[in-house]
């Protein structure tokens, strides 16, 4: 709260009227029934704003009591704020475009006007209200979709925590534009159904889905779009294919590192030695086993574990041939500590088939132009590739019976939905271009805080500023925010704010046994 005065003394004054001058019904000239004076601080200065208002002065008319004010004071600033839109539309393009704290912002602007950092806060809720009321009126969306004649829909939720809200976001993949973002308590399948039911009523009709395999997802889309072409994301199904492989890569991974990094005493030893001509070889070495630890790899298609063996493996020969035509004791000392992989090496061929496999599968997935042709190539190839490995000295192991049985379970459910782009070409095999978006939406985020936790910043702000980010960069949100619907501003910042929820919470927080009798009560005065 303010503890002084703002300062008026730099002002300008400005009167304004309405448009209308002779009233509709009688065409009497209107007079002036009161003047309204309030102050509005812009990025250019303080400006003092005298509405007239005006009002048929027959009282016989039937329009008498009806009063016109000026439209253009809500072209300066919204109903019951002093700043201006100016000031909003600036706040909100350095918070969400130039990922600038409250803090920064208000050092930025302190020296044009006298704002608080409380305000810059209150009016970044403002600025998200507005946008998301300009783009729910958008007609350029509209026209855009028209012109396609069709939409091809993405889907996907972000939960930042068991137990919270998850936020779902529906994206037109050839846009890029976010059609409908909503926070849901539950993700059951009735409330992506009402989702979806937002896209349809645009009135385009939706002639490809793509995301992934979330049971609530794919039953929704088959009850609200049951003969749209459903691709289930290739990423995903690859993802969940190799998931035992994986977690044996890491702990193949984590076994491989305990075991290479006891090099260290021989590297020191080198070092002491530093005169001996061998010394800066076993350093040379040293340094590229360091590296290779540290280098990671990406599932399902680049496992680090069996990476990091191949990249030891071919220091170890390297080695080896050093140590044949030059001998040396620290060489041969560095050259038993890699002897160790020998011990690995089943493994290292177990994982090997298994995620050539995977590759084989990733590649079976593209270029497909029949989709029963491409379903029964899929399944063949795994039955194949299962009957295959049990011909060799691994079939007996209970990691390959898993791996078998995961590998068939997880094609037989993937496998109606994987190659529904064969039969609309317009839908993209994977759902990576809305993960990329809600990965940049996050990293905004991470970029003003310094934090990597954004969990908060998503149940709260989360969907309206991923309707933000989708929005062209060089919209002019001054002249946007002009006409916009004012009921339906005020709707969306009270849904933003949660005003009614917080003080709900802010009351079981702070005296529950108050808050209870007072449902009890309300709950007996309704009776």
């Amino acid at each position: 709260m303010r503890t002084t005065c703002r300062n008026r003394s730099p002002i300008e004054q400005l009167h304004l009227y309405p448009d209308l001058w002779v009233c509709p019904k009688c065409h009497r000239r209107l007079v002036e029934r009161y003047r309204k004076r309030r102050w509005i601080v812009q990025l250019s200065g303080q400006l003092e704003v005298i509405g007239h208002c005006l009002q048929c002065p027959d009282s016989s008319c039937p329009i008498h009591q009806a009063l016109y004010r000026p439209d253009a004071e809500d072209r300066l600033a919204l109903r019951g704020y002093t700043f201006g839109l100016d000031v909003v539309a600036k706040i909100g393009q350095l918070r969400y475009y130039g990922n600038q704290t409250i803090t920064d912002i208000h050092h930025q602007l302190q020296d044009t006007l006298t704002i608080s950092i409380k305000e810059i806060a209150l009016l970044c809720e403002v600025f998200l209200a507005l946008v998301n009321t300009v783009a729910s009126q958008d007609q350029e969306l509209l026209e855009s979709l028209q012109q396609l004649g069709s939409i091809v829909l993405s889907i996907d939720g972000v939960q930042p925590e068991k137990g919270n809200e998850t936020l779902y976001l529906l994206r037109e993949v050839r846009l890029g534009r976010v059609l409908a973002a909503r926070n849901l308590a539950s993700s059951t399948t009735p409330e992506i159904e009402a989702l979806i039911q937002e896209v349809l009523a645009l009135g385009i009709p939706v002639i490809g889905v793509v995301s992934d395999k979330q049971h609530s997802i794919c039953l929704a889309v088959e009850r609200q779009l049951p003969d749209v072409p459903h691709q289930i994301c290739h990423y995903h199904f690859l993802k969940d294919l190799a998931q035992p492989l994986c977690e044996v890569d890491r702990n193949f991974k984590k076994q491989l590192k305990h075991q290479i990094r006891q090099f260290q005493p021989i590297i020191r030893l080198a070092t002491a030695q530093s005169e001996a001509p061998e010394a800066e070889i076993v350093q040379g070495y040293g340094l590229a086993i360091q590296q290779v630890l540290q280098q990671d790899g990406i599932y399902p298609l680049e496992p680090s574990g069996v990476q990091l063996f191949r990249n030891l493996q071919a220091i170890s020969n390297s080695v080896a041939r050093v140590m044949q035509h030059y001998p040396s004791q620290l060489i041969k000392r560095l050259l038993n500590r890699l002897a160790c992989l020998s011990n690995y090496q089943n493994r290292f061929e177990q994982l090997c088939q298994g995620f050539d496999a995977v590759h084989r599968i990733a590649e079976l997935l593209e270029g497909q132009s029949n989709e029963k042709q491409a379903q029964q190539q899929l399944q063949s190839y795994v039955a194949q590739w299962i009957n295959k490995f049990r011909a060799t000295d691994y079939a007996e192991s209970e990691v390959f019976n898993t791996w078998g049985q995961h590998f068939e379970h997880i094609t037989r459910a993937f496998l109606p939905k994987l190659f529904a782009y064969c039969r609309q070409p317009l839908l993209p095999h994977t759902n990576n271009a809305l993960e990329i978006f809600i990965g940049h939406l996050k990293k905004t985020k991470r970029k003003i805080t310094g934090r990597k936790n954004v969990q908060a910043f998503i149940l709260h702000e989360g969907a309206w500023v991923a309707t933000l980010l989708s929005l062209p960069v060089n919209t002019n949100w001054q002249e946007s925010f002009i006409d916009v619907n004012y009921q339906e501003f005020q709707r969306n910042l009270k849904r933003l704010r949660r005003t009614t929820e917080r003080s709900k919470l802010w009351h079981i927080r702070h005296n529950l046994a108050a808050y209870l009798l007072d449902l009890e009560t309300r709950w007996a005065s309704s009776q």
